[in-house]
């Protein structure tokens, strides 16, 4: 039998801290790794399971956006082709009803007819009215109306732009005013020989006793209204009338 090599010369160099107890001692390799365990002992590493975690929470934030991304465009599309085409659909439904109902053959009667025709008439000339010659601009010829010597005075205007017939009205009730001329050279100084009376059958009294006969008094009027027309004082006139009524 072959003699133990190993346990002999374990033997024979003895016990090292015999020899020498301040020499390190020289372990085997069995020894070393029952000695010195955690030498040899593989550490987990952090770092790669740090990242490992990372990418995976990347990954996961990458599939959760492509999926709210995909519904999005699900949704929107579906939801756009819906409005759009539903809408198409029922317009053209709604013009194809409006032409078969105004081209489809109608029994009416010829009094109605004509009846609608002048209805549509005085609507087109209603429409008209309100939107061109109510809204222009106000001229000197809207000037047809005003007061003076505390009486309502109104006039028309000849082609030429003349004044033409102005007289005078009663302020309570608007009633137009009959006249006479009396003699009061007895009463006043030279040059206020004549008054003109203003009288109003409906209140069935004198309204105003004015100085001068009705020629006169008439040409005074045509000048006042021709002075408010050229300073442009008619233009106050026409705003205050337009307003009351």
């Amino acid at each position: 039998m072959p003699p133990n090599i190993t346990a002999d010369r374990i033997r024979r160099r003895g016990s090292p801290n015999e020899e020498n107890p301040n020499k390190t001692p020289h372990l085997t390799g069995v020894q070393l790794l029952v000695s010195q365990p955690s030498t040899y002992i593989r550490r987990p590493q952090m770092g790669s399971a740090f990242a490992k975690k990372k990418m995976e929470k990347a990954s996961h934030k990458i599939v959760i956006g492509v999926a709210i991304m995909v519904i999005g465009t699900i949704i929107v599309r579906f939801t756009t082709a819906f409005t759009f085409s539903g809408a198409f659909h029922w317009i053209g439904r709604g013009f194809d009803a409006c032409w078969n109902f105004a081209v489809s053959p109608v029994k009416i009667s010829a009094w109605l007819l004509v009846l609608l025709v002048l209805m549509a008439l005085a609507l087109i000339v209603g429409v008209t009215y309100d939107l061109v010659i109510s809204r222009r601009e106000p001229s000197s010829n809207d000037y047809i109306k005003d007061t003076f010597d505390g009486l309502i005075w109104r006039w028309r205007y000849t082609y030429g732009g003349g004044i033409k017939d102005p007289w005078c009205f009663c302020p309570e009730c608007d009633g137009i005013l009959s006249y006479s001329v009396e003699d009061v050279s007895s009463f006043h100084e030279v040059g206020c020989r004549w008054a003109t009376n203003l009288f109003c059958d409906h209140c069935d009294r004198i309204v105003s006793t004015l100085p001068g006969d009705q020629n006169n008094i008439v040409h005074r009027i045509e000048r006042l209204i021709d002075r408010k027309i050229r300073v442009g004082e008619w233009r106050e006139v026409v705003a205050q009338h337009t307003a009351k009524s």
